[in-house]
């Protein structure tokens, strides 16, 4: 099969414009904020300093960055949301192409990212988050190898939503009418998704690390696992839990 070199102008953060050849069409898009003290893990605030709840977020950032970097024929977006300049982003993924989050709901901004991600040629489509710094790199493997049969994939996550999502093509429905962060949000997708009569697969349950007692969980697992999420092991084994 002959290859299709797709060139398209993106205007990047820097201000540049750069000439991106795509030979496949296969795209991964991490959502992540850029890590501001009081602006990240704050569902950890009675359980950690402002400090130290960033120190855990890059961190994780670092872990999901390399866990992406894993893949080399895929191009990557990170749509990131920040006050201001995202540097520390820029310095941890900087062959990403940024795009900032646009919309009011998660569920807008979704759907967003991955109608930017449309535009730039992709044909399979998988979002992830930041907080999932163990997620076993197969699962995103599966993710995109399902697309080929199914409408939209879902990584449900154990709180009752999901840690990814993947699409080939527009569905806007699924994330609209959501009750964002409870417990119902992957059940009301799921529940769109049969309305529309669109096919979906579900991979294994894995976990977002949101709380105090996930986050004791996924010390003791990468205690005796050192095979996963580097930086977030050293950090949790160093100042997080003295």
């Amino acid at each position: 099969m002959r290859t299709v070199i797709i060139s398209q102008e993106i205007q990047l953060l820097t201000g540049r414009q750069e000439t991106i050849k795509m030979r496949d069409k296969r795209f991964i898009i991490v959502f992540a904020k850029e890590p501001q003290r009081g602006k990240v893990k704050t569902r950890l605030n009675n359980d950690l300093s402002p400090e130290r709840a960033v120190g855990l977020y890059k961190a994780f950032l670092k872990d999901t960055v390399e866990l992406i970097n894993k893949y080399k024929n895929v191009h990557k977006i990170m749509a990131y949301h920040s006050e201001g300049n995202p540097v520390y982003l820029k310095r941890i993924a900087a062959d990403y192409i940024f795009y900032k989050q646009k919309g009011a709901s998660l569920g807008q901004r979704l759907y967003a990212a991955f109608v930017f991600a449309k535009n730039q040629g992709s044909t399979k489509t998988v979002i992830v988050g930041s907080d999932a710094p163990d997620l076993p790199p197969e699962y995103i493997e599966t993710a995109f190898r399902k697309l080929s049969k199914h409408d939209v994939v879902f990584g449900p996550a154990r709180d009752g939503g999901y840690y990814l999502v993947a699409l080939k093509k527009s569905m806007r429905n699924i994330f609209l009418g959501i009750q964002w962060s409870t417990s119902r949000v992957l059940a009301e997708s799921l529940r769109k998704a049969k309305e529309a009569d669109q096919k979906v697969y579900l991979l294994k349950p894995w976990r977002d690390i949101d709380q105090y007692e996930d986050l004791k969980a996924l010390r003791t697992l990468l205690k005796t696992n050192k095979n996963f999420a580097q930086h977030t092991r050293r950090f949790l084994h160093g100042k997080c839990f003295k």
